[in-house]
């Protein structure tokens, strides 16, 4: 680290909050399904040769002002 002038390392934050989950992993279920859903795109790519398409989400149009 330098005093004058130099950039500075953040300290390292604890990771909390709404983004991090509380727990020790995901349940045997979960990682099933996620298994199942790699497969799946695997087949896919394997047949088709390209990714599969993603499912668009619907965007939330703002309300206009009168």
């Amino acid at each position: 680290m330098e005093a004058s002038g130099g950039t500075r390392k953040r300290a390292p934050r604890a990771l909390t909050g709404k983004h991090v989950r509380p727990g020790t992993g995901a349940s045997a279920s979960t990682l099933i399904t996620l298994r199942q859903k790699l497969q799946e795109r695997q087949k896919y790519r394997e047949v088709y040769g390209v990714d599969p398409p993603q499912p668009t989400k619907p965007t939330k149009g703002r309300a206009k002002k009168r």
